[in-house]
C-alpha cells in the first residue's frame, strides 16, 4: 500500500485469495489495483492507462458520503454511469 495523503492510497493485491475471488467478473486479471479517496481520480487513471499497457481500467465509484454513491465503468478508453444512488433525506 502507498499512501498519498490522509485519505489517499493506491493498494496492490492479488485478486484471488483465501480460494475466493475480490474481483468475480474479472477471473483473468491476476492482480488488482486499487486508487482509493484520489484527489484526481481521472487524471491518475489516465496516467496509468497511457503509461502502463497491461493496465485495464475496471470501473470507478465516486462516494459522497451521506448524498450519493455513482459507480463508472470503463468503455473504448471513457467512463460510463452504470449506476446511481442519491441517498433519501
Amino acid at each position: 500500500m502507498v499512501q498519498l495523503s490522509e485519505s489517499e492510497e493506491i493498494k496492490l493485491g492479488y485478486n484471488y485469495v483465501d480460494d475466493d475471488w475480490r474481483e468475480e467478473d474479472y477471473k483473468d486479471c491476476p492482480l488488482i489495483l486499487e486508487l482509493n479517496n484520489l484527489q484526481q481520480p481521472e487524471e491518475i487513471v489516465d496516467s496509468l492507462y497511457n503509461n502502463l499497457p497491461y493496465v485495464i481500467p475496471l470501473y470507478m465509484r465516486v462516494i459522497t458520503p451521506g448524498v450519493s454513491l455513482k459507480k463508472y465503468i470503463f468503455e473504448n478508453g471513457h467512463t460510463k454511469l452504470v449506476y446511481e444512488y442519491f441517498k433519501k433525506k
